[in-house]
């Protein structure tokens, strides 16, 4: 077997890995009250998906966190989500936020100026 094919094959089978699974778990709690906020899950979603933004059109690769609310904190639902969207050699690009655990409305910023040291 030729090893570049098999180099590619391998390659493509991570990435399937990477973009399927949960790769970071965390809490988020707050101090008064003593208690616990939500459980964040982390994970790579939406591989290649072409945005615009004023800048320009790029392809990206999406991080997506998601927010499970604890019971205390559901104002604006049970689950929200966080998206970080990532362009090679340019990094984030579109970057949408949950605004407060008490607002259901997200903030978005989109990259606008790039420049390179």
């Amino acid at each position: 077997m030729n090893s570049k094919y098999a180099s590619m094959r391998t390659i493509k089978n991570l990435q399937l890995v990477l973009f399927s699974y949960v790769f970071d778990e965390s809490y988020n709690t707050a101090s008064n009250p003593n208690d616990t906020v939500c459980r964040i899950e982390r994970k790579m979603t939406e591989q290649d998906l072409v945005v615009s933004t004023p800048y320009g059109i790029f392809e990206t690769s999406n991080c997506q966190s998601k927010y499970f609310m604890y019971p205390n904190w559901t104002f604006a639902g049970t689950q929200r989500y966080m998206n970080t969207r990532f362009a090679k050699d340019v990094r984030i690009v579109i970057e949408t936020l949950p605004f407060f655990t008490s607002d259901p409305d997200y903030v978005e910023r989109r990259l606008v100026r790039y420049h390179l040291n």
